[in-house]
């Protein structure tokens, strides 16, 4: 009986033990398994930050744009031609501040020009194509990022 009074002690030590190791902390599978789901949604987190900064530079194109012939509109009311000039600088010092309040700034994204014998407003994606299309035509500003 001694003996088996060994063999069970050894064997609720053991149990001991392998409770202690289960329980003191994770096992360097279940860390890996964190480190891989943390970068997985890290990756996820960087695609939809980068596709929302690209929906806002549209959208800013595109109420830019807007301003910008909502101002035309008005100084044709007032003046029954259209502003001469068909550089953004040039409509910018006809048109600020008295028909639109403040040019809108783009940077290099795109530029906003005008036929100033028809009052269309030409927007360039991005700001050095040399091919600008009207703004009334179907998403103008889409590929502006």
């Amino acid at each position: 009986m001694a003996v088996g009074n060994v063999i069970e002690n050894c064997h609720n030590i053991h149990q001991q033990r392998a409770a202690e190791i289960d329980e003191s902390g994770y096992s360097l599978i279940r860390l890996l398994e964190i480190i891989v789901v943390l970068g997985i949604l890290t990756v996820i987190g960087v695609f939809i930050v980068g596709w929302l900064g690209a929906q806002n530079v549209q959208i800013v194109c595109n109420t830019d744009a807007l301003t910008v012939e909502k101002g035309i509109a008005d100084y044709h009311t007032e003046h029954g031609t259209y502003p001469t000039g068909a550089s953004e600088a040039a409509m910018e010092t006809e048109l600020v501040p008295t028909f639109i309040h403040i040019w809108p700034s783009n940077g290099t994204h795109y530029a906003i020009t005008l036929i100033s014998a028809t009052g269309v407003v030409l927007v360039a994606v991005p700001a050095n194509n040399p091919t600008p299309v009207a703004y009334d035509t179907a998403n103008p500003c889409g590929s502006a990022r």
